[in-house]
């Protein structure tokens, strides 16, 4: 069965003209059947409201989801980062105590070569010495 609506729009009967109203009581019965068709496209734009704002938060909250595991990515590089430079570290101090050592080793063995050779030049004069002095005699 056709609705009134469409045999109102197909005799071209549009929204701007009112249908006769036989009585009070379709008076009463049109006006509350006017006000809940408005009452319901009210309701529509409140659901499009919402559901359009919905939307966006749901949007802004992937979007928040996305900023905080890309922060806490970066935080877990850094530190990383901050890990591996404290090995560096560490292991630039074991370095620098190992070349200590060694320098002390070096200067050490310097100290020791010197002394042997200091001996060994006396050890030469003093025989060079010897040689000679009974010559000059």
């Amino acid at each position: 069965m056709p609705s009134s609506n469409s045999i109102l729009s197909d005799i071209g009967w549009d929204s701007g003209f009112a249908i006769p109203i036989a009585n009070a009581e379709n008076k009463q019965f049109e006006d509350l059947v006017h006000n809940q068709e408005q009452e319901l496209l009210q309701k529509k734009r409140e659901l499009e409201t919402l559901s359009y704002k919905a939307t966006n938060a749901a949007d802004n909250l992937k979007n928040v989801q996305q900023e905080i595991k890309h922060t806490q990515n970066l935080f877990s590089a850094r530190k990383r980062e901050h890990e591996t430079e404290n090995h560096m570290k560490m292991i630039a101090e074991r370095e620098r105590g190992r070349l200590v050592q060694e320098a002390k080793r070096l200067e050490k063995e310097t100290a020791e070569t010197k002394e042997k050779n200091n001996s060994h030049e006396v050890r030469c004069l003093w025989n060079y010495h010897s040689l000679v002095a009974p010559k000059n005699e």
